[in-house]
């Protein structure tokens, strides 16, 4: 299988509160079916070439247009026909939530298309992508980009956002979870109120934001440093021991941390990632 990743950490000034970075995929997955797994934030794909498929009440569903994958607490299953390009955009933990205006926990474990809660950005995305569609064999075509971050700056203009409450959303996810109940105490919030913004906004509840956030960079390391001890790496991510780290990764994606790095059945595993020069 040869699938290759590139980011493009290139973000216009006034989505940088919302937006991480974006990224375009390819490659062959021939047929095989491999795991999503939970990560800490939500992503917009755009099928740009090929059939993506995402596995829904045990069927495969063909994602043809813009979707979005909410928070996850459990792996999720896609495949694809041949040759495969994929589109997407990397929002900050609380950097989705303007664009369907909505509470975000009533699309957990959901991958949705985008025109079910935002039929106007989903409009526009398509007809961006249509017009440049030929342009994306090797990388992200400059106007294409111009043309999405305009969409999404005017989607992000057109919601109730409370620019107070994404600071309170920045502190929370920026710090580990070790400081949170300080930083918590600081802001003279209480635990119900924290837990109800988390849901809204991000997806989940506190807690298991933290422990999926810090399962996703676990599982960076064990893809991408396959000669690290995956003991050290349990420890680097904050495991208080062996046993925490396996207990996560069986949750989170079924399989043991030596499993992954071995059986390779994740869909980040199999991409060569490349950074934007």
């Amino acid at each position: 299988m040869s699938l290759v990743m590139k980011f493009y950490n290139e973000v216009r000034e006034d989505l940088k509160n919302y937006v991480n970075h974006y990224w375009i995929a390819q490659g062959d997955m021939h047929n095989e079916t491999l795991k999503i797994i939970p990560i800490d934030h939500i992503d917009m794909l755009l099928t740009i070439e090929g059939q993506y498929y995402v596995k829904k009440n045990e069927v495969f569903e063909l994602k043809r247009e813009a979707f979005f994958t909410a928070m996850m607490d459990s792996p999720t299953m896609v495949r694809s026909n041949g040759h495969l390009v994929l589109f997407g955009v990397s929002f900050k933990p609380w950097g989705f939530y303007p664009i369907v205006g909505d509470d975000l926990d009533k699309y957990k474990n959901r991958s949705v298309d985008l025109k079910i809660v935002n039929p106007k950005l989903d409009k526009r995305i398509k007809e961006a992508r249509n017009k440049h569609r030929d342009k994306f064999s090797e990388d992200i075509p400059d106007n294409f980009i111009t043309l999405l971050e305009d969409a999404l700056v005017e989607s992000i203009s057109e919601s109730s956002i409370d620019e107070d409450l994404m600071e309170i959303l920045y502190s929370f996810c920026q710090v580990g979870e070790g400081v949170f109940d300080l930083v918590k105490s600081e802001l003279n919030l209480s635990n119900k109120y924290v837990e109800r913004l988390f849901k809204k906004y991000v997806g989940i509840p506190p807690a298991k934001f933290f422990k999926i956030k810090r399962f996703h960079d676990a599982t960076r390391k064990v893809i991408g440093k396959s000669d690290v001890k995956l003991t050290d790496i349990a420890y680097d991510s904050d495991y208080y021991d062996q046993a925490h780290f396996i207990r996560d990764f069986k949750k989170y994606v079924e399989e043991t941390p030596s499993g992954v790095r071995k059986k390779k059945t994740i869909l980040k595993s199999r991409y060569k990632y490349i950074k934007d020069d």
